[in-house]
C-alpha cells in the first residue's frame, strides 16, 4: 500500500490538503486489516503508510497494531521516521522466523529503506 500524505505541493508551490482522502484511505485499509486478521490462511499488508508519531491521523498506527502483527524493527525507514511497515495475520506469523529482527536496509533505488521478512516453507526459510 501507499497511503496518501495529508498535504502535497504542486509544481507551482501551491499546497493541496489531502486529509479527507488520507482519512478515507485509512478507513478502507482498517477494514482490510480486519478482513485479513480473520483469514484462515496467511495474509500480509505492507508498504508506505505515511504514519509516524508526528503524522496526521497517527492514531491509526496503534489500531493497525491491535488488528495485525507488525513484524519489522522500529528503526526509521525514511529520514528520521518509520513510515514503512509489514503487518501479518496470525497464520502468516507462524511462517516467519521469530528469532530474527527484520531491520530496514538502504537502497540506491528509493529515498526509503526497504523492509523484508524471511518466510518458512516446510521449516525452511527463503
Amino acid at each position: 500500500v501507499d497511503v496518501p500524505i495529508a498535504q502535497t505541493t504542486d509544481m507551482y508551490g501551491r499546497k493541496k490538503d489531502n486529509r479527507a482522502e488520507k482519512k478515507q484511505f485509512l478507513e478502507a485499509l482498517k477494514s482490510k486489516f480486519t478482513e485479513y486478521a480473520n483469514y484462515d490462511y496467511p495474509a500480509i499488508i505492507l508498504g508506505d503508510f505515511n504514519l509516524h508519531e508526528n503524522a496526521v491521523f497517527k492514531e491509526y498506527l496503534p489500531l493497525f497494531n491491535d488488528i495485525l502483527f507488525e513484524v519489522t524493527a522500529k528503526e526509521p525507514t525514511w529520514e528520521n521516521y518509520k513510515i514503512d511497515y509489514i503487518f501479518v495475520n496470525s497464520k502468516m506469523k507462524e511462517l516467519i522466523d521469530d528469532s530474527r529482527i527484520f531491520k530496514p536496509h538502504d537502497t540506491d533505488y528509493s529515498d526509503h529503506k526497504y523492509l523484508y521478512v524471511d518466510i518458512k516453507e516446510n521449516g525452511i526459510s527463503f
